[in-house]
């Protein structure tokens, strides 16, 4: 997973433990031409600059923006302030150094690439002070309320090629901690489909360094949600017209998909491409693979999980509603009757 493809928010809330972050490069060379007015000659000459990848990594240590997240003291989602790493100023500079190249020899030319060489490890050097380091965030609501997360940096250079990994080595409260409210928050949903424990042990895993196994739980609440599904189909076409459920089992993805049509949520508009990548997952990829598209995935299941509790909650209110309004109905026509001959009274 690269940094650019992270989020402040995900990185701290979000990235599961030992989950590796790509700094692929960290410096950049772009060729200029120095103009000299007098002597009307261009000179060309070498910038090095971080690269996107590294002023990112750089951002994320050094930001203090508010975060939105579930405060797992409080028991409600709201907001955090983050705290930020004090970083040496020399190594916010995003210019590393710029080299004047003339009409030089080989001599010279190696003397500027090893400077070129030496600016870019003094940067590195200074990085390495933050081979670890810690990331606060403190509820609004409660300053006493205090979440952290710790990361690691191992860095490589070699001149030629040069990276950097950061990885969340550890996190108080817990990753299921932070995340039991979204348990919470469907625990209904899950319940009516049975999915509740497959839910909590996906992100359980997750938050274990296990990727394989929580695409497993995930892909087992997918297949529970369709055959809930299947059971509106059978009763609205009728069991003797309906598909057998031992048909629908054994049959592929896209004919469940096909024939649930119209009985599905909206965000199940994706649901081939998600199962498709879970069913790889679990059978092709590798463990890291799995564990950067976890939390992606997690979200598609969440949407459609979000939807089908705005489903029950409408067909809830929907009842409730006709419920008493059927109750009105007779005490509406009680009091007209006898509006109506009072009416009729007062006329004689």
């Amino acid at each position: 997973m690269n940094i650019t493809e992270l989020t402040t928010n995900d990185t701290i809330f979000s990235l599961g433990l030992y989950n590796a972050v790509t700094i692929e490069r960290m410096f950049n060379e772009s060729k200029i031409v120095f103009d000299y007015e007098e002597e009307k000659l261009g000179i060309d000459g070498l910038y090095v600059m971080y690269s996107d990848e590294m002023n990112e990594l750089l951002k994320f240590m050094n930001d203090r923006q508010k975060l939105h997240g579930f405060c797992p003291y409080c028991n409600k989602e709201l907001v955090f302030n983050l705290t930020s790493v004090e970083i040496n100023s020399e190594l916010l500079e995003r210019k590393v150094c710029v080299l004047k190249y003339s009409a030089i020899g080989p001599e010279e030319y190696d003397s500027m690439e090893r400077h070129k060489d030496y600016k870019c490890n003094e940067r590195i050097e200074l990085l390495k002070n933050y081979t670890y380091f810690n990331k606060k965030a403190i509820c609004t609501f409660d300053s006493s309320h205090i979440m952290n997360f710790f990361f690691k940096l191992d860095i490589s250079y070699t001149g030629a090629k040069d990276s950097v990994t950061l990885t969340k080595v550890g996190q108080s409260p817990s990753y299921t901690e932070m995340n039991r409210h979204k348990h919470k928050k469907f625990s209904k949903v899950l319940k009516q489909i049975n999915s509740y424990d497959d839910y909590v042990k996906g992100d359980n895993l997750f938050s274990h360094d296990v990727g394989v196994g929580a695409f497993v739980y995930l892909r087992r609440i997918l297949e529970k949600i369709l055959l809930f599904k299947f059971n509106d189909y059978t009763k609205h076409k009728g069991e003797k017209k309906a598909t057998s459920i031992h048909e629908f089992k054994n049959m592929e993805m896209e004919k469940k998909i096909k024939l649930l049509k119209g009985y599905l949520p909206k965000e199940f508009d994706n649901l081939k491409q998600v199962y498709g990548i879970l069913s790889s997952g679990i059978h092709n990829l590798e463990e890291d693979s799995c564990k950067g598209y976890y939390p992606v995935l997690k979200t598609a299941i969440d949407l459609i999980l979000l939807e089908q509790k705005e489903s029950m909650e409408k067909e809830k209110l929907k009842n409730k509603n006709k419920s008493a309004i059927n109750k009105i109905t007779p005490e509406v026509g009680e009091k007209a009757d006898k509006e109506l001959k009072k009416l009729a009274g007062s006329k004689k």
